[in-house]
């Protein structure tokens, strides 16, 4: 799992805007940057209350051990949703991993409002290929690429045991029925696969993920295509696309 013992940062890039958000441990310090590293940069810098989300204070609680980015979906009526994965500090309620939360704000500074039905994606059932945990959302609304506003679908990949799932729902806050015929990437050879993000150009889906997973928290990233969410995947016969260095 990605250096899940760290607090993650969560970047979004508004036109000139980059705003951003940190995810913590529950008892850690605050993790903004001590030192400006946007100072060299020509960008503004935009913060708002930080952190953005914290760990519940309520012990039984799914997300009050820990909790880490995942992707930020803003939906046409304007309301931004920041997907998160997290874990609990009651083992016996929530045992084993992750679990893929989410909360809700008008405002991508904040604040953020948790909804009460999380955890939104749970894990598999005993003997289930996401048995262990789910993470590592990454979000695409189907109804803002031409399609009518009421034939909307929204695609969620997500990460579980060195491979990428696919849930869909007719609402981002759920419920999120998960595609029957998952895993629908693995690459088992290269030493598995997070989805990072995806995105659609004509008809084309375009997931940019990071493999193998092993090797350190950040890349090197590659590239898998295919013509329907649920694939079949393809690699990119250029990956990987960007390495650690460049």
């Amino acid at each position: 799992m990605k250096n899940c013992e760290n607090s993650h940062v969560l970047v979004i890039v508004i036109g000139a805007l980059l705003l951003c958000s940190f995810a913590r441990v529950a008892g850690a310090e605050n993790v903004a940057p001590k030192k400006n590293i946007f100072a060299e940069r020509p960008l503004i810098h935009l913060l708002g209350p930080s952190p953005a989300i914290v760990p519940s204070a309520e012990e039984s609680a799914v997300d009050s051990r820990i909790l880490e980015s995942a992707d930020v979906l803003k939906d046409t009526d304007g309301t931004w949703y920041w997907y998160y994965h997290a874990r609990s500090r009651d083992n016996e309620r929530w045992p084993r991993g992750y679990r893929l939360c989410v909360a809700t704000s008008k405002n991508p500074l904040g604040p953020w409002k948790k909804y009460e039905g999380n955890p939104v994606l749970d894990q598999g059932e005993e003997g289930e290929w996401d048995h262990g945990l789910t993470a590592c959302a990454c979000l695409l609304k189907e109804g803002a690429y031409n399609i009518r506003e009421e034939d909307a679908t929204y695609y969620m990949w997500y990460f579980a045991d060195a491979a990428v799932g696919l849930a869909t729902a007719d609402n981002p806050l759920g419920p999120w029925k998960k595609y029957k015929g998952n895993p629908v990437i693995e690459w088992e050879d290269e030493g598995g696969v997070y989805p990072g993000s995806v995105t659609k150009i004509d008809d084309t889906f375009y997931m940019f993920v990071q493999s193998p997973v092993s090797v350190q928290d950040q890349g090197p990233f590659c590239i898998a295509t295919a013509s329907r969410p649920e694939g079949p995947w393809k690699k990119y016969q250029g990956n990987p696309v960007l390495t650690p260095g460049d």
